[in-house]
C-alpha cells in the first residue's frame, strides 16, 4: 500500500511538472522529457526564402534540404541532446518575449547573430543555424561537455586559415554553446547585438555586422569562451573556405579531395544566405528530400545518402 502511494505522488508530481512547461513555452518540454539533456536549438530562417517559398510550416522547415539536414541532426545528436526546432521568425520570438521591436526586420546575418546571442544567454545548450550546418557524426556532446562557452569554426572572411589551430582570427557565425544561461560571454554579446537591433535599420550594414562580429569576438573571449575549430567542415583541409560548388556538386569517381573533411569533423558549415541568393542553386532549393537521398550530390553523401 505504502508503495503504491508513493508511486501516484510521484505520478501526479511528474504531471504537475509537465503541465508548467506546457504552460511556458519558453521552457522546452525536451528538457522535462530527457532527463536534462542539454538542449540543440535548431533554429531556420524561412525568412531568407520568402521571395519563392512562403510556407511558414511550424512542424517542418520550408525547403527539401532543410528537411534532410534536420533527418541528419536528430540522427547524429538526439541520443546527446534533445532537439528543440524552431521554424520561422515567430517560433524564435516566442521564446524570446522581450526582443527590440526591430528584432523580426533583421537581415539574415545579422538575425543569426541575434538568435544566437539571446538564445544562449536566456537559456544555454547548443545553438545552430539549420540554414547553413549539416550535421555529419558523432555526437557533438563530448566536444562541449568540458566548456562553459564555445563557438566553432574559423571567421568565413579569412581566405587561408589552419582550421586546426588558435592562429584564425575568430569564430564562424553558424553555431554556439553554453553549458548554462547567462554566461558573461554571451551576456556581453546579447547586450551589444540587442543594442545594435534597437538603432534600428539604419544602423545594419553588412560593414556593420562584420565589425561587429569580431569586436564581440575579442570581448567574449576574455570571459572564457573557446573555439573549437575541428568540429566545424567549413574548410578543406588546406585551410580554404569550402566553397558551395564543393558542397553542391557531384561525387567523382574518384572523389574530389576537396570533397574529404578535416579529421574530427562533426558538422559542415556553409553559407546558407548565400545560397539562397544564387540563382545557379535554384534548382537545388526545389528539390525534395527523396530526391537529394537519391542524388549523387557531396552534400547529400555528407548528410548519409
Amino acid at each position: 500500500m505504502k508503495t503504491e502511494f508513493v508511486l501516484i505522488v510521484v505520478l501526479l508530481l511528474a504531471v504537475f511538472a509537465l503541465a508548467i512547461f506546457r504552460r511556458k513555452p519558453e521552457l522546452p518540454v525536451e528538457n522535462f522529457l530527457s532527463f536534462r539533456k542539454p538542449t540543440l536549438w535548431w533554429f531556420v530562417d524561412t525568412e531568407i526564402n520568402a521571395r519563392s517559398d512562403t510556407s511558414q510550416n511550424t512542424e517542418q522547415p520550408n525547403r527539401g534540404y532543410l528537411q534532410v539536414a534536420l533527418q541528419a541532426l536528430k540522427r547524429t545528436q538526439s541520443a546527446d541532446f534533445a532537439i528543440a526546432t524552431l521554424i520561422g521568425r515567430d517560433a524564435v520570438l516566442n521564446h524570446l518575449p522581450e526582443a527590440p521591436a526591430y528584432a523580426k526586420q533583421l537581415p539574415p546575418a545579422l538575425w543569426r547573430h541575434w538568435v544566437i546571442a539571446n538564445m544562449l544567454e536566456k537559456y544555454g545548450g547548443l545553438v545552430m543555424d539549420g540554414n547553413s550546418t549539416l550535421c555529419v557524426g558523432p555526437s557533438l556532446l563530448p566536444h562541449v561537455e568540458a566548456q562553459k562557452a564555445a563557438m566553432f569554426g574559423t571567421y568565413s572572411d579569412e581566405p587561408v586559415v589552419n582550421p586546426e589551430t588558435a592562429s584564425a582570427p575568430g569564430p564562424a557565425p553558424y553555431a554556439g554553446w553554453a553549458s548554462s544561461p547567462n554566461h558573461p560571454a554571451w551576456t556581453y554579446a546579447a547586450s551589444v547585438w540587442n543594442a545594435l537591433v534597437a538603432r534600428g535599420p539604419q544602423a545594419w550594414s553588412s560593414a556593420v555586422a562584420r565589425r561587429t562580429d569580431m569586436s564581440v569576438w575579442a570581448t567574449q573571449k576574455p570571459y572564457g569562451a573557446v573555439v573549437l575549430r575541428v568540429v566545424d567542415g567549413g574548410r578543406l583541409p588546406n585551410g580554404k573556405a569550402r566553397q558551395l560548388e564543393d558542397l553542391f556538386g557531384r561525387v567523382g569517381n574518384p572523389a574530389d579531395p576537396r570533397t574529404s573533411l578535416v579529421n574530427g569533423t562533426v558538422y559542415v558549415s556553409y553559407d546558407g544566405d548565400e545560397l539562397s541568393r544564387r540563382h545557379e542553386f535554384n534548382w537545388f532549393l526545389r528539390l525534395s528530400p527523396s530526391q537529394i537521398h537519391e542524388s549523387d550530390l557531396v552534400w547529400a553523401r555528407l548528410a548519409g545518402y
